[in-house]
């Protein structure tokens, strides 16, 4: 359901121990992804809140370039983290 915070235990000598870290490892590298991608979607929507609050009367050109680069970088940080995984209808 979503919910990667669980992980699969099981005794030492119990069959699948090995698929079980394999879950877990896969399970964590999803979370980290996933936590990444978060970070730079609340970077571009505080961004684009600056962008929005910015007085049009009174706006730099210069201070809307750099608000704009900031999203392209979170942006390229959210593709990367995207990239990462194949899925096969690719």
């Amino acid at each position: 359901h979503g919910d990667l915070s669980n992980s699969v235990s099981l005794r030492e000598k119990d069959e699948g121990k090995a698929l079980a870290e394999k879950i877990n490892l896969l399970n964590d590298n999803f979370a980290s992804n996933l936590k990444e991608i978060h970070r730079s979607c609340e970077a571009v929507n505080n961004l684009l809140n600056q962008y929005g609050n910015l007085d049009e009367k009174l706006i730099k050109p210069e201070d809307a370039t750099s608000i704009c680069q900031a999203i392209r970088t979170h942006n390229n940080k959210i593709r990367s983290h995207v990239s990462y995984f194949k899925l096969r209808c690719e």
